[in-house]
């Protein structure tokens, strides 16, 4: 079964997609690099998937 919100026990943690709305600000083709604006989830050595 699932964990209810509040519960003292261990749930699921991690490994879950996330969906924001950010604003793609600049594209520079020659470093083949995508400036983001907006929040991106995850820590900074983690692999983010952009798709446009």
């Amino acid at each position: 079964g699932r964990v209810l919100k509040g519960k003292k026990l261990p749930g699921r943690m991690g490994n879950q997609q996330s969906t924001k709305k950010a604003v793609v600000a600049y594209l520079d083709h020659a470093r083949n690099l995508i400036g983001i604006k907006g929040p991106v989830a995850g820590s900074k050595s983690n692999l983010v998937v952009i798709s446009l």
